[in-house]
């Protein structure tokens, strides 16, 4: 449970914008509470591609893609983006083409927003809320996954757009 990873609590309140992030052995960046990352093209990290620890941080405007090489198991914190908190935006990304999740929100988030995102040709779930509550996954432009072949005459279409709202307990 990445929580408590004490890199995460170095990392509040940083602005990572307009970087290169690639050949990373585990995530690409990690941002803490009130930390944004934008505009970053984020690409070929072992693990992941980025990590939102904390409250309140943003994550928006950045190419995510060709993450997960060192081939993590997917559903333990790989893929393109994962965060963990109260209040994470994850607004206006491209998420393709990850060995896992697109972007994920983990167990206990709460008041999460996913919004304007492109997410598509993952290999584990487009955007996956996992176990928390009261999140809003809003105009998201979500297509097939890695393994399905859009040219089939029985692959499953997603929805242009997605409003779900994810009520409180």
């Amino acid at each position: 449970y990445f929580a408590t990873d004490p890199v995460a609590m170095d990392c509040v309140g940083w602005r990572i914008i307009d970087n290169e992030v690639r050949l990373n052995h585990g995530a690409g960046l990690t941002i803490g509470s009130s930390g944004v990352a934008r505009g970053n093209w984020i690409h070929d990290n072992g693990q992941i591609g980025a990590k939102l620890q904390g409250n309140g941080a943003v994550f928006e405007g950045n190419l995510v893609h060709d993450n997960n090489f060192a081939k993590v198991y997917r559903s333990f914190e790989a893929g393109g983006a994962k965060g963990s908190g109260v209040g994470l935006r994850f607004l206006g990304n491209c998420v393709y083409g990850n060995d896992g999740s697109g972007l994920w929100a983990d167990v206990g988030s709460s008041g999460v927003v996913f919004e304007g995102n492109t997410v598509f040709r993952n290999a584990y779930q487009g955007i996956f809320y996992e176990i928390s509550t009261g999140g809003l996954i809003r105009n998201n432009l979500v297509g097939l996954p890695l393994d399905l072949d859009p040219r089939r005459v029985d692959a499953p279409q997603a929805p242009p757009h997605l409003d779900v709202r994810a009520p409180g307990r």
